[in-house]
């Protein structure tokens, strides 16, 4: 799919997760974008690895064509981009580049070109690329209302804005009733407006990571924001280095007074000092010293606050727990308010610090949290439950509600991931080698007073290497939406 983005440009708008089209006509031409590379004298190893690539082709005839890549080997992607575009003049062409350095940090490079494109096979179009500096990724986590219990359903598309002038689409993203998954960057301005309509979701749209964060003299009690080391060591096997900056941001955005009563409730640290040391990560690996890693939070009566530095995980804005009404429910998001607890951060890896996958939250009782609950049974069959997003789902037959049931998905040596930009389709799931799971005489249950659905899976010996994929369904059929990854369940 690389290189065969899509032929019919001018009747339908393609991403790198659509079906692509077959080449069908002779008005279209396949370019070859040339990137530049980094590798030492003398030898193979890249200094710069390429790591992802986003290209947007615009003309005056059809829709934005846009192609996504990302080295998911750890190695390097090509520096070759082949893609077939719409023949004519001034084809409108900008990539972003984001290349990845010795110690793990990332650079972004963009260039912008515009070529009059006619024939068949095109020259090659060699790119130069403009330094934009260090690229810092993160998350930001919550829920856009537009009154005070829903917010919007649909597509998100995500793009990216620079003092230079370049703007460009990134990627497509969900929002469902409000609740959404975005990534963001802490140190370029982000754009998010709704594919349908072009919406912007006012007071996420134009923003970083560094833009919303919370003041310390100026908090607020409906968004936080947690510093993580950049770089640190997961002490459990294979006691692997992490490099990597991923700042999360968790909070409540849209319509002023929908937020005002919700809350970001946060676990305190004693006093707000250095304690606990948390029991995954820490500064060294094994064998040498070992300097933990700390989680930190200050009381959000308190304007004080610790530095980010990689000796701690600290959270700024919000409140602490202590200071939110209790709540029997340990659920990650619940409908006025998002809680956030220090084991999320003890090395278990993005999906877990987040805490939301597609249509489901975390659930906070366990450590780390999870995304399920299971218990063996009679016979050998788990019995699993996932929690749902609050506001998302109805009983079988619930016109009001976006989701009145699930379907499970599964496929054979699937279990160690790779299926994070999954999409909840027939053809879809089919395309990457999924298929539906049967149920039999026990189908999924779904608890609308407490939030669950119940699935109830037999053992069954070598399951363990299979992955499946959990999707929310309306009327049976699937919606596009709410997808979640699981992996093994067993």
């Amino acid at each position: 799919m690389k290189n065969k983005i899509a032929q019919l440009a001018v009747l339908c708008v393609l991403t790198l997760v659509a079906v692509s089209c077959e080449r069908a006509s002779p008005e279209s031409s396949r370019v070859s974008l040339q990137l530049p590379t980094y590798s030492k004298v003398g030898a193979l190893a890249c200094t710069k690895c390429l790591n992802r690539v986003i290209v947007n082709v615009d003309g005056d005839s059809f829709p934005t064509i846009k192609y996504m890549a990302q080295d998911t080997t750890g190695t390097e992607l090509s520096p070759e981009v082949v893609l077939d575009v719409p023949s004519g003049p001034a084809r409108k062409i900008q990539i972003l580049a984001i290349y990845k350095l010795s110690d793990g940090a990332l650079e972004a490079q963009y260039g912008i070109t515009f070529s009059d494109i006619f024939g068949f096979e095109t020259p090659p179009i060699t790119l130069l690329l403009n330094n934009l500096g260090p690229f810092k990724k993160g998350s930001v986590v919550g829920r856009y209302l537009t009154d005070a219990h829903s917010g919007p359903t649909g597509k998100v598309i995500i793009s990216m804005n620079h003092e230079s002038g370049m703007s460009m689409d990134l990627m497509e993203s969900e929002i469902l009733n409000g609740w959404f998954d975005f990534f963001m960057s802490e140190n370029f301005q982000m754009g998010y407006r709704m594919a349908d309509s072009g919406a912007p979701l006012v007071g996420l749209d134009k923003q970083k990571l560094a833009s919303l964060t919370p003041a310390p003299a100026n908090r607020v009690s409906h968004i936080a924001r947690v510093h993580r080391p950049s770089s640190y060591y997961r002490t459990a096997p294979p006691n692997e280095q992490v490099n990597e900056f991923h700042d999360i941001i968790y909070g409540f955005f849209g319509n002023a007074a929908s937020v005002t009563d919700k809350l970001v409730c946060a676990e305190p640290s004693a006093a707000g000092t250095l304690t606990p040391m948390l029991t995954n990560i820490q500064q060294t690996s094994v064998g040498g010293t070992t300097a933990g890693i700390s989680y930190s939070y200050t009381p959000a009566s308190s304007a004080v606050t610790v530095t980010p530095s990689n000796a701690v995980v600290n959270v700024v804005g919000g409140r602490s727990n202590t200071n939110c009404p209790p709540v029997a429910d340990q659920s990650s998001y619940l409908d006025n308010r998002i809680s956030i607890r220090l084991s999320q951060f003890d090395g278990y890896g993005n999906d877990t610090a987040r805490a939301l996958g597609g249509a489901f939250s975390y659930v906070n009782s366990d450590t780390p949290p999870q995304v399920r609950k299971y218990s063996t049974i009679v016979g050998g069959t788990y019995n699993y439950k996932f929690k749902l997003l609050p506001g998302l789902f109805g009983p079988p037959g619930s016109a009001a509600a976006l989701f009145d049931g699930v379907k499970l998905y599964t496929k054979p040596y699937a279990a160690s991931g790779g299926y994070d930009n999954l999409r909840c389709t027939d053809i879809g799931l089919s395309l990457i080698g999924f298929t539906e799971y049967a149920f039999g005489d026990s189908p999924p249950y779904i608890d609308t007073l407490n939030g669950f659905v119940t699935l109830a899976v037999p053992y069954v010996a070598g399951d363990v290497n299979n992955g499946y994929i959990l999707c929310p369904t309306k009327g049976g059929g699937l919606t596009g939406y709410g997808g979640l990854y699981v992996g093994s369940l067993q």
